[in-house]
C-alpha cells in the first residue's frame, strides 16, 4: 500500500521534486519550548537514516553561564529514523505525551542546553552558549530565547558545535524559527514538510499540527498566496485563495492529504499531512 501511494504522488506531482524527511549526520535538538511556569520542553530528532540507541546520549543544562552542567538527563530506548524524542519538565502541563518527564529539564532564556554523546565524549549540538550568561536571553534580530517556542529549520543537517556558539548564540538567527510562548503544536514531529519542491532552500515552510483535526496552520518566510489540498488520488479536496494563517479541514475525511502551497513569486511547496 505504501509503495502504491508513493507511485501516485510521483505521477501526480511531476515535475515536482519529491524529498524525504530532513537528513542529519547525528541527533539534533529540533524544538525548544521556554514556556510559562514549568512548561519547558525539548525535542530531539533522528534524521540519520538508521535507528539510534539513546543510551549513548545525555542532555545537559547549564544555568546562568556555568561552564559545568547543573543538570544531566540520561536518555533511554531506541529512536528510529524520522522520529523525535520529547523531554518535558516534570511539572509541565501543555503536552500530554512526552517520552520523559523530569525535574532536571529546568531552564530559562539565559540557560544553555546541550546534547552530549557519550561515545564521543563531546557535545554534538549546543543551544545557547556554554559558559556565557547573556542576561535574560540570547537575542538575534527579532528572535529571543525567553518566553518563546523555537523550532529548528528543516534544512539544518547537523548540530551546532561548542565552537559554533563559543562566545555568543551565533546559530540562533540562521537555524531557528520562533513561535508564541506555550505553543506546543509542533512537538512530536520534526520536518512536517516531508514533500517539498525546493529542498534545502532558505525559505522555510512549516505545516502544523500534523496529524490535524480541525485546522492546519502554515508558517512561511514568504507570504502564502494560495493553498490547494488534494487527497491521495489527486482529487481536489479544499482550496484557500485568501489564506489568513490557517485552514479549516474539519470536513475532510480521515486520511493522508497533500497541500500544494503557492508563495509570493509563484514558488511552490508540496507538504503532506494526516487528517484524524
Amino acid at each position: 500500500m505504501k509503495k502504491q501511494l508513493n507511485l501516485i504522488l510521483i505521477a501526480f506531482f511531476v515535475p515536482f521534486l519529491l524529498t524525504a524527511q530532513p537528513s542529519t549526520n547525528d541527533l539534533i535538538i529540533s524544538e525548544y519550548v521556554e514556556g510559562s511556569s514549568y512548561n519547558k520542553y525539548l525535542e530531539i530528532y533522528n534524521g540519520t537514516g538508521q535507528s539510534v540507541d539513546l543510551s549513548d546520549y545525555e542532555v545537559h543544562v547549564f544555568s546562568n553561564g556555568n561552564v559545568e552542567p547543573n543538570y544531566g538527563i540520561s536518555l533511554e530506548g531506541t529512536l528510529n529514523h524520522g522520529e523525535v524524542f520529547v523531554i518535558a519538565n516534570g511539572s509541565a502541563e501543555l503536552y500530554s505525551t512526552p517520552d520523559i518527564s523530569t525535574g532536571s529539564l529546568n531552564f530559562n532564556g539565559d540557560d544553555a542546553v546541550a546534547l552530549y554523546k557519550i561515545s564521543l565524549d563531546d557535545y554534538i549540538d549546543v543551544f545557547g552558549c556554554i559558559g556565557v550568561d547573556p542576561g535574560s536571553a540570547w537575542i538575534s534580530g527579532t528572535l529571543t530565547t525567553l518566553d518563546v517556542t523555537l523550532r529548528r529549520k528543516t534544512n539544518v543537517t547537523s548540530g551546532a558545535s561548542r565552537s559554533d556558539n563559543e562566545t555568543d548564540f551565533n546559530t540562533l538567527g540562521t537555524e531557528w524559527i520562533a513561535s508564541d510562548m506555550d505553543d506546543v503544536s509542533g512537538l512530536g514531529v520534526h520536518g512536517t514538510a516531508t514533500f517539498s519542491i525546493l529542498a534545502g532552500t532558505a525559505d522555510e515552510v512549516i505545516l502544523f499540527p500534523n496529524p490535524a483535526r480541525d485546522f492546519i496552520s502554515i508558517r512561511s518566510d514568504k507570504k502564502v498566496e494560495e493553498v490547494r489540498i488534494f487527497d491521495m488520488t489527486g482529487q481536489p479536496a479544499r482550496v484557500s485563495r485568501h489564506f489568513d494563517g490557517r485552514i479549516n479541514v474539519s470536513a475532510l475525511r480521515s486520511g493522508i492529504y497533500i497541500a500544494k502551497i503557492r508563495l509570493t513569486g509563484n514558488e511552490f511547496r508540496i507538504l503532506k499531512f494526516t487528517k484524524e
